[in-house]
């Protein structure tokens, strides 16, 4: 455990070591590492040993020998009281279970505090602490919330103050005795299964950053990391390779590295299965990146236990790469630039979209006392914020990392994009449906060839957020709906020649982006693959005409149903069996009963009604809701004109709230999948409201 760590120090410090067993015979990655609450040490240190994320507590550090005297009283006789659980003799106790339990306690996921202990004492392994981070005025020892069961409990180790000496030069006056802690290795290591090291210095040098000058903080940084580096080349000359895993670990970016944006840290491992390079995982599914609840997957996978179900990562693997570091300092650069730019972006795009909506209603009212070109700049400005997502899939080829320089490129993009399709369709009408019909297409080949465009798209998902990190995230989720069931519906209406065929110009394109969407290979957004089936369920209900007949609803039930298990199908059989959303949530169901669809359910619904409180997104579909709500009364007889003269769009229109409704309740961020669904049949519908308005029959 080096706590606080980053690449760029890694690249700055000299380490000779580190670097020769790196060629040699270990692999490295980016690592999030991010909590369930904020970036707090505690927090990173309670996760790794749950193997998902998980809430820490101020004094979860407080982990004692039971022999150890804790406010007068051997710290064994009060953690026993405390806890009501038998303090062995020989072991280490951790006096702050209570507060770790409570505070996970009403996690929205399952957490098992010390799942990675209880793991290896329920198979008979044993595990080990050496080390801390104490400074004179408290005990530190975050490492043993690793390598504790769930009772709090480590069957054995060393803590003592013994292991760090005094050093007037060092912050906080002293730091860690490596030629004590290599000798407490060397004496523990035959006989443990797995040995956890807390190196200490660099915990104690980020609790005492404030009070240091930058300069001064970057040389004892390099210092600290130089005294381990030494410590890491006597451990792997102690080791046998040939039957040992060595993982170093930094369970939380440093304050000031979490002030800076910058949350990555890194996991690197080696040993005899560990091929020179990068490591992944089926977590992310992208080399060189891997997240913290990987470690304890790792360590079990290894010592051949099983994973317990509650742990959302999965073991590391590796693959060859030259020299890692570099390749990873330029991904970790993008990172932070795509992470900082995303919120105000966004957030400005959002505001667009409400102030062109509201815009819009305002001049259907009047209509009578506005110039025609009023309707054609709003139908413009209209046509170009549903470009702006395919813009956004494009930008990385262009982007630069500054915000005022990529806005302009973004609205560059979208120019190039409006004018074009202005000029491929030669009437607006058919610029949205061009727009929206290469959004779709253009998203999904992108997925197909592996989503590298999406993944680094500012509407993408990111590495920092840690909320997907493959496949199709739920902003280009809603999307890929909304544009296709909008942009093929409305085609119909535009060559009624067409109609006829609409089974295979809406219900074929329809599934089967819903499949890739869903499938594991592909999208793996499960929510989507629902959304999109309830969209092309309903689209096909609504061009047979048959609402209401008993007979059509058991059909269509049915269909849903068997693609639903289907693609559940698909996921749960694939070698990485577990490791999407939908796998999770089977093994939850299978470890915990039908009560764990159930604690899903129920955690989707409450993310959402938070998110409403804090995401743009939210804003932007309110004002959805109201703008299709005025249309549906006023101006009077409008809407009905509409529906007349465009009856496949809106039978696509009702599809598309049909998947919006479904994408809102069983996704976590429901409500940002929604309101990039509703984007595109609602700005289509006011297109056609300010057209038949203004009576512009030149351009339909």
């Amino acid at each position: 455990m080096v706590d606080g760590v980053g690449l760029k120090d890694l690249a700055a410090a000299d380490l000779p070591n580190f670097r020769r067993l790196l060629v040699r015979r270990g692999a490295l990655a980016a690592a999030n590492v991010r909590p369930a609450g904020p970036y707090l040490p505690e927090s990173g240190y309670v996760s790794l040993g749950a193997g998902t994320r998980a809430y820490g507590s101020p004094t979860a550090g407080l982990l004692l020998g039971v022999d150890e005297p804790y406010e007068g009283e051997p710290a064994g006789v009060v953690f026993q009281r405390n806890t009501g659980y038998p303090a062995p003799p020989g072991s280490l106790v951790n006096l702050d279970l209570p507060h770790l339990l409570t505070a996970n306690a009403g996690a929205d996921h399952p957490v098992v505090v010390g799942a990675l202990g209880q793991a290896l004492r329920e198979a008979g392994k044993r595990a080990v602490l050496l080390g801390h981070a104490d400074t004179p005025r408290e005990p530190s020892r975050l490492a043993g919330c690793v390598t504790m069961d769930a009772r709090g409990t480590v069957p054995s180790g060393n803590v003592g103050t013994e292991l760090a000496r005094p050093d007037p030069h060092f912050p906080t006056g002293r730091r860690t005795d490596y030629h004590r802690l290599l000798e407490e290795f060397r004496r523990f290591y035959p006989q443990a299964d797995l040995v956890v090291v807390e190196t200490g210095d660099t915990s104690r040098l980020n609790r005492y950053a404030d009070w240091l000058t930058a300069e001064q903080d970057a040389r004892m940084r390099r210092r600290a990391l130089r005294w381990f580096d030494t410590f890491l080349g006597e451990v792997a000359r102690t080791v046998a390779w040939d039957r040992t895993l060595l993982v170093v670990a930094v369970p939380a970016p440093s304050p000031s590295a979490v002030a800076r944006g910058e949350l990555l840290t890194f996991v690197a491992a080696f040993g005899p299965d560990i091929r020179p390079g990068l490591l992944s995982s089926p977590t992310t599914r992208r080399p060189g990146l891997v997240t913290g609840a990987d470690v304890a997957p790792t360590i079990l996978a290894w010592l051949g236990v099983p994973i317990p179900p509650s742990m959302t990562g999965r073991p590391l693997t590796s693959q060859p790469f030259a020299n890692p570091l570099p390749a990873l300092l330029a991904f970790e650069r993008t990172a932070v630039a795509t992470y900082a730019e995303r919120p105000p972006l966004l957030r400005g795009y959002v505001i667009l979209q409400i102030i062109f909506i509201l815009s819009s209603l305002a001049a259907l009212f009047l209509a009578p006392r506005l110039p025609r070109g009023a309707s054609t700049v709003l139908r413009l400005g209209l046509v170009s914020l549903t470009a702006v997502p395919l813009a956004l899939l494009l930008l990385p080829w262009v982007q630069t990392g500054a915000l005022d320089r990529d806005v302009l490129c973004l609205i560059g993009l979208t120019a190039v994009l409006v004018l074009m399709a202005r000029f491929l369709g030669r009437s607006l009408s058919r610029t949205f449906v061009l727009v929206y019909l290469a959004t779709a297409l253009a998203i999904l080949v992108d997925l197909v060839l592996g989503a590298r465009l999406g993944r680094a798209s500012l509407l993408g998902y990111d590495p920092l957020g840690g909320a997907r990190y493959y496949g199709l995230g739920n902003e280009y989720m809603g999307v890929v709906i909304g544009a296709a069931v909008t942009g093929c519906t409305a085609l119909l209406d535009l060559h009624p020649a067409l109609r006829p065929h609409w089974r295979c110009l809406v219900l074929v394109p329809l599934g089967l982006g819903a499949l890739l969407t869903g499938l594991s290979g592909f999208g793996a957004n499960f929510g989507g693959f629902l959304g999109g089936v309830a969209t092309l369920l309903v689209a096909w209900l609504a061009f047979r005409e048959q609402r209401f007949q008993a007979k059509t609803l058991g059909l269509l039930a049915a269909v849903g149903g068997g693609l639903v298990a289907a693609v559940v199908a698909a996921d749960t059989l694939r070698p990485s069996a577990g490791t999407s959303h939908v796998g999770l949530l089977v093994r939850q169901i299978a470890a915990g009963g039908p009560g764990a669809l159930y604690a899903v359910a129920a955690r989707k619904l409450a993310m959402n009604f938070r998110l409403m409180r804090y995401t743009p997104w939210a804003d932007g579909l309110v004002t959805f809701i109201i703008g299709l709500g005025v249309l549906f009364y006023r101006p009077v007889g409008l809407l009905k004109q509409i529906v007349q003269a465009n009856p496949s769009f809106a039978r696509g229109f009702w599809a598309a709230l049909a998947g919006t409704a479904v994408v809102f309740f069983v996704n976590d961020s429901g409500v940002v999948a929604a309101a990039t669904l509703m984007l595109y049949p609602t700005a289509f519908l006011l297109d056609l409201a300010l057209q038949t308005a203004f009576a512009s029959p030149g351009d339909n």
